[in-house]
């Protein structure tokens, strides 16, 4: 269980500075309403975003900071891989069917600091994946041939290869999902 305090609470949930503005609209959009942009930090790593649709809009366009970080049809999005207790900005840009920019909308959030207690381990205590490093680590004698290994066969690695290798990606329940074929190697 992990402990809270008020203000790391109030900081997960807080819906920070919201406004829209038209861009160049025509005549037939002037008229809309305003619609709102809801940016909420879900935890230290994690902000949500929720939006009311824009009339006439095909797809739209989140942008956090001056890094554009999704394209969506849809009126919802997750941004990750977050530093904990920052703030960030974010602009979602209703996109006509040509590219056009029917309307701006801009809201901010601060994550959640980490957790006091530390995160909880997504493995069973007794995992390989949770077996303590000695105080002499050493590289395996074949890790080089491992290495040249992968590096001659991986088509599409989607890590970074030199003595070891460090995912580049996170998963999210909202993500698509895939089938991949798998080989074991033994």
């Amino acid at each position: 269980m992990v402990r809270r305090t008020a203000a790391a609470a109030l900081a997960a949930v807080s819906v920070l500075a919201v406004s829209a503005s038209s861009v160049d609209a025509s005549p037939a959009l002037r008229h809309h309403r305003a619609v709102a942009l809801a940016a909420t930090a879900v935890d230290s790593a994690h902000v949500r975003l929720a939006w009311d649709a824009v009339p006439g809009a095909a797809s739209y366009r989140v942008t956090r900071g001056s890094l554009v970080v999704a394209t969506t049809g849809t009126t919802s999005f997750v941004d990750s891989l977050l530093w904990p207790s920052s703030s960030y900005g974010y602009h979602v840009d209703a996109l006509a069917p040509d590219g056009s920019t029917l309307s701006t909308l801009s809201a901010t959030a601060v994550t959640a600091p980490l957790p006091s207690g530390g995160f909880p381990r997504p493995f069973p205590a007794t995992s390989f994946w949770n077996t303590p490093i000695g105080p002499q680590p050493a590289i395996d004698p074949q890790n080089a041939a491992h290495m040249a290994y992968f590096d001659a066969h991986l088509n599409y690695p989607n890590m970074p290869l030199h003595a070891y290798g460090v995912s580049l990606a996170e998963a999210s329940t909202d993500d698509p999902l895939y089938s991949v074929p798998c080989t074991k190697y033994t």
